[in-house]
């Protein structure tokens, strides 16, 4: 923030002439806003968030100008897990070997995500008649997420053990040897901080000499990944030795193997007002 301050008073120093103004802004958008990624054997479906954002814009003459702020933005995303998972070499109460199974019966996971984000933009102000102005914008952000969530809504796992040597196969309501039917599944997710740009286009109408509506699109895209590549699986069993099974968990798509490289964007329709002084 302190340096983005000073780029300010520097431009400002630099390009400042008798046409140059100050403004506060603020804006409120909404549309496809969701964490992009791909991943085999799921169903995944894009989500709608918000945007509101406030800031400040200082314009050095007629058309040239740099804008600050703060803005919040809220990702949406679901995902549909329909396949297999297997794990060799399991070990029972008994120290037998076998293979557990967990099957993924169209399980939806639905993760919601919430990002502070704090943008410094290049801004072109151009005359559209006598009323109206247009305006494009676009820059950098640094992105800080908060509130990052998941929680199951629809679907189920099953699991089973195989004992392939004694062509036998075990399933059931057994919770204390990891064998049941469960569908009811939540938890957070520890997002990192990204950094991403973004831009927009705005039609102005200037109400009187201080006050401006503006309505236009927006568009942003984080650069970075938001998550560490973990070795977690979906669903682990706690099956790998005599005395487990007391800390099965689902950990989440995001905190498994299964996730690679997930980035915030958005892109949507947005309206607001400048105040100038």
């Amino acid at each position: 923030m302190i340096l983005t301050a000073m780029l300010l008073a520097l431009a400002g120093g630099i390009f400042a002439q008798d046409n140059s103004g100050n403004y506060i802004t603020f804006d409120f958008g909404t549309g496809l806003q969701s964490l992009l990624y791909k991943i085999d054997g799921f169903e995944n479906k894009l989500g709608a968030g918000v945007k509101v954002g406030l800031g400040y814009k200082r314009l050095f003459n007629d058309h040239i100008g740099l804008f600050a702020g703060v803005q919040f933005a809220n990702y949406n995303r679901s995902a549909t897990a329909a396949f297999v998972q297997s794990i060799d070499n399991a070990i029972d109460e008994d120290g037998n070997n076998y293979t557990h199974r967990t099957s993924f019966n169209n399980l939806k996971e639905r993760q919601k995500s919430g990002q502070i984000m704090i943008p410094v933009e290049f801004v072109y102000v151009t005359s559209l008649g006598e009323k109206f102005k247009f305006q494009a914008d676009g820059g950098f952000y640094a992105g800080f997420s908060v509130g990052s969530s998941f929680r199951t809504v629809d679907g189920n796992l099953d699991t089973r053990r195989y004992y392939y040597e004694q062509d036998l196969v075990v399933d059931g309501d057994y919770p204390q040897h990891s064998l049941y039917t469960a569908n009811e599944f939540s938890g957070s997710y520890d997002l990192k901080a990204s950094f991403g740009g973004l831009m927009s286009l705005r039609l102005l109408y200037p109400v009187d000499d201080k006050f401006t509506l503006t309505a236009g699109f927006y568009g942003m895209i984080s650069f970075t990944s938001v998550i560490s590549k973990s070795d977690n699986i979906l669903y682990d069993p706690d099956c790998m030795s005599i005395d487990a099974y007391s800390d099965t968990h689902y950990n989440g798509v995001l905190n498994s193997a299964l996730a690679d490289k997930v980035k915030p964007f958005g892109v949507g329709m947005m309206v607001g007002f400048e105040y100038g002084f």
